[in-house]
């Protein structure tokens, strides 16, 4: 059976993860919150790159010889784009909970004048 969690439990996994990349990081010699920051924005990024890539073969809008059953791959790629934004969302201090609550409002608001 696969395990669940809930969206508590999916942040807290995410602050664990970021503090294990950031100690990465300062291995690296990124060293101050502003280059954290900047290199967790480029592998947003990346990881943004690598999803779109997953679309179009998803969509098939790429060559033949590049099409295959990618859906497993697809998921990985759109988890990954999730997390690093999280992260990235954990280091610049965002309470995403409420970062989440007020879009949604706006949005809930946007139906309604439309």
């Amino acid at each position: 059976m696969k395990k669940q969690f809930n969206f508590d439990e999916f942040l807290d996994f995410v602050r664990e993860e970021n503090k294990l990349v950031c100690a990465r990081c300062k291995d690296q010699g990124i060293v101050n919150e502003t280059m954290q920051i900047l290199a967790h924005t480029v592998k947003l990024a990346e990881e943004l790159g690598e999803f779109s890539s997953e679309i179009l073969i998803n969509q098939k809008l790429v060559r033949k010889e590049k099409l295959y059953d990618n859906m497993a791959e697809l998921r990985k790629e759109f988890a990954d784009v999730v997390i690093v934004a999280l992260e990235l969302a954990d280091l610049l201090n965002i309470d995403i909970k409420q970062a989440l609550l007020e879009k949604s409002e706006i949005i809930k608001a946007r139906r309604t004048t439309a």
